[in-house]
């Protein structure tokens, strides 16, 4: 059992060195903070959701997560529509995941609107800022939900 201990370790240490100089780690539930490919479908979801186009506005916000799964504007968007929908439960599931890496995304937010529900719809600008400003939006939303699903008494579909 001795014998095969180092041998063992130095090839998963060579391996491991091999895979990490040519970048070979795949990138495991990483964002993509708002790359220029996202901008486009944000706002054309957004517009859309201004406009009382649903399934547009869902189609374009589900655009953006293909390329950056954990943006939170898009998911904020979607979490919108869904609390529009009656879809409390599925609107939290959204607002939760937009959540975990909301702080890492710091533009500025070009305009917000109350998407004719609880909840709050942003769109974010190419502008950065020093931190970020849908944080705050992501919480008052769940805050708001919470309260909506509590008084309530059922979570939707």
């Amino acid at each position: 059992m001795k014998r095969l201990f180092w041998p063992t370790l130095a090839i998963l240490g060579v391996l491991w060195t091999w895979f990490g100089l040519l970048g070979g780690f795949p990138a495991i539930a990483q964002p993509h903070l708002c790359t220029d490919e996202v901008f486009p479908p944000l706002a054309a979801g957004y517009a859309a959701l201004r406009a009382g186009e649903t399934d547009k506005a869902r189609a374009e916000f589900e655009k953006v997560l293909t390329i950056d799964g954990f943006n939170p504007y898009a998911l904020n968007n979607l979490a919108v529509l869904a609390e529009r929908q009656g879809k409390l439960k599925e609107a939290m599931a959204y607002l939760l995941t937009a959540e975990t890496y909301a702080a890492a995304y710091c533009h500025r937010l070009e305009e917000i609107c109350e998407g004719g529900g609880l909840c709050l719809a942003v769109l974010p600008s190419a502008d950065k800022s020093s931190n970020s400003s849908i944080v705050a939006i992501i919480h008052s939303n769940i805050e708001l939900l919470r309260n909506k699903i509590s008084k309530s008494g059922n979570p939707g579909p």
